[in-house]
């Protein structure tokens, strides 16, 4: 706007000059034509002074037309100038509506900006996460989470075979996920222990490993955190998980290594080598449960025999070292 002032003003005082000049041209022009009545002055020197009149008019009538649009230029400027003043009143509105406040105690992973810079709408301003509660993502497959969960105490007149048959999306719906039992560790430090809750269980298999991705949910991941010798439960931090329960009725546990393919070795009362077949319910890493074949009281061989022949005599001995690793293993403690 000062700018158009300006320009205005040397507009008039250009065409004050140019008006002096045309005054001028004028009144040459009036001395021609009586000069040109009394035979002094020829035709043509009458045309070159109309000429010359005519081109200082035009200059005068353009200084004019730029003083004419002055006003025009002037009322779009101030329409700009309301238009930045409204924007700008709205701006600073806005910021003092501005305020960041989290539902939940929670830790910056993550800021994009710095004090003093300009943000737009819809730009990512810091990550952050919730440290009230985490959730870790663990692999799973199908059939060892079917052996945790349809074991659930609680769950009447579910038989064997409709256990087998039940179809896996649909223990949502018969099965309390808060009656696992649950505890995550991060791979690099095995001392540290979180107690978790299965929350959810996604629908679509990993096409790699054909296993599910099952969610848990660990409440204040912060809490007793003392790194480096027990660090947080963090974002981007490898985990194991451990699920147990307990099943709803006593069962036979044996180490894996003392299946032979569906055979056991036991020692009878003389301590003679017996083979026995049994029928596994189920494996999981180095534990094996049995459903048939075996009894409580059998005294079960753990050492490979080689070769195993039937009647031959023994002289066995109790592996305390390997009973008490059952029994922790069996009842969900880490190894």
């Amino acid at each position: 706007l000062r700018q158009l002032e300006q320009e205005q003003r040397n507009t008039r005082e250009l065409l004050a000059l140019e008006n002096r000049r045309l005054d001028l041209a004028q009144r040459e022009l009036e001395r021609a034509k009586t000069l040109v009545e009394r035979g002094a002055l020829s035709e043509t020197r009458l045309d070159e002074q109309q000429r010359a009149t005519l081109q200082q008019q035009q200059a005068v009538q353009s200084l004019q037309n730029q003083l004419n649009l002055i006003p025009v230029r002037k009322d779009t400027l101030d329409a700009r100038l309301a238009r930045s003043e409204s924007a700008l009143a709205n701006a600073r509105e806005d910021l003092e509506d501005t305020r960041f406040e989290a539902p939940w105690d929670m830790r910056v992973h993550q800021s994009d900006i710095e004090t003093g810079q300009q943000v737009n709408s819809g730009q990512t301003l810091f990550v952050a996460d919730d440290i009230t509660a985490a959730e870790a993502t663990v692999q799973l497959e199908i059939a060892e989470l079917r052996n945790v969960l349809f074991q659930l105490p609680g769950v009447p007149g579910l038989p064997d075979h409709n256990r087998a048959a039940t179809g896996f999306t649909d223990f949502h719906q018969q099965l309390p996920l808060e009656s696992l039992t649950v505890s995550v560790q991060p791979t690099g430090a095995p001392d540290s222990h979180w107690p978790g809750m299965l929350t959810r269980v996604t629908g679509s298999l990993d096409p790699a490993t054909r296993s599910v991705q099952a969610v848990i949910t660990v409440e204040e991941p912060y809490r007793d955190a003392n790194p480096p010798a027990r660090p947080p439960l963090a974002r981007n931090m490898f985990v194991q998980a451990t699920i147990t329960v307990p099943t709803p009725e006593p069962v036979l546990v044996v180490p894996a290594s003392a299946i032979h393919q569906g055979m056991v070795y036991l020692a009878d009362d003389d301590n003679r080598l017996q083979r026995q077949s049994v029928t596994l319910a189920w494996q999981q890493g180095e534990l094996a449960v049995v459903s048939g074949g075996l009894e409580p009281g059998d005294r079960l061989i753990l050492d490979d025999l080689v070769p195993a022949i039937e009647d031959t005599l023994l002289s066995p001995r109790i592996d305390e070292q390997v009973r008490q690793w059952l029994e922790k293993q069996a009842a969900g403690g880490q190894p």
